[in-house]
């Protein structure tokens, strides 16, 4: 079975050498060309900086070595990333579309890797990831509390108050801790990945409890550093478990 799938993913993966233009002819790939049309194309809308016009055109050619799925559905990854940065101008949601940011990458994972539609259990992991990275952000915004009232600006901290955001992060970190032990029943995952959901879930109740309305002199601790381990630990335990097996 796993050698099936490792030989259909490299057959639907492909390395870009030549193009066809719009005339017909095949010219050999130049990827100066691509960061070129691209910067063309938003100078003329208004854009001001290269970087971003590089930074998309080495995202659209990667896609494009991939699975042919991932080649339709490349702009879906770009549309909560390109909101973000502007979402607390009109809506408190901003903390959850930085959550779908991050959720959907192991959906792209599973599209790049088998040219499928990831199944129920896969898009219940990206969940997971969106309500966790939703609870810290919520928790990181707590910070500038006073800036985005007195600014106007929509965060869950700034239209409910600090004690409510706390309270609604500590609520998305058990519906997180929920979801991971209902993903390891679906994967048919073992004892160590169990353990290592409860390992994550003290953590998680440790970043909610070094933090307080009153108190937020460790936002920094639970933000970064916190949430690293949360990382490392969820990916430790699910190795694990598979080589234990």
């Amino acid at each position: 079975m796993k050698k099936k799938t490792t030989k259909k993913t490299r057959k639907t993966a492909v390395r870009i050498t030549k193009i066809q233009k719009r005339d017909g002819s095949i010219v050999a790939f130049k990827k100066d060309k691509i960061i070129e049309a691209i910067w063309k194309a938003a100078k003329s809308v208004g854009g001001e900086d290269k970087h971003i016009a590089e930074t998309l055109a080495v995202y659209v050619i990667a896609v494009y070595q991939l699975a042919p799925l991932c080649r339709i559905l490349w702009p879906v990854l770009l549309i909560p990333m390109i909101i973000y940065p502007y979402m607390k101008r009109f809506s408190y949601f901003c903390h959850f579309v930085l959550g779908i940011s991050l959720g959907l990458a192991p959906l792209g994972a599973w599209i790049a890797v088998s040219n499928t539609f990831p199944p129920f259990r896969v898009v219940l992991l990206g969940i997971a990831i969106c309500f966790w990275t939703a609870g810290f952000d919520i928790i990181y915004a707590c910070q500038d509390y006073e800036y985005d009232k007195k600014n106007g600006l929509f965060s869950i901290p700034a239209c409910f108050g600090l004690k409510k955001a706390l309270e609604i992060t500590s609520v998305l970190h058990r519906l997180t801790v929920g979801l991971l032990f209902a993903i390891g029943f679906l994967f048919g995952l073992q004892l160590f990945y169990f353990l290592g959901v409860l390992v994550v879930a003290s953590v998680l109740w440790y970043e909610n409890h070094i933090i307080s309305p009153g108190d937020l002199s460790k936002v920094n601790l639970a933000f970064f550093t916190v949430n690293g381990v949360v990382s490392i630990l969820i990916l430790f335990f699910t190795w694990m478990d598979f080589v234990a097996v």
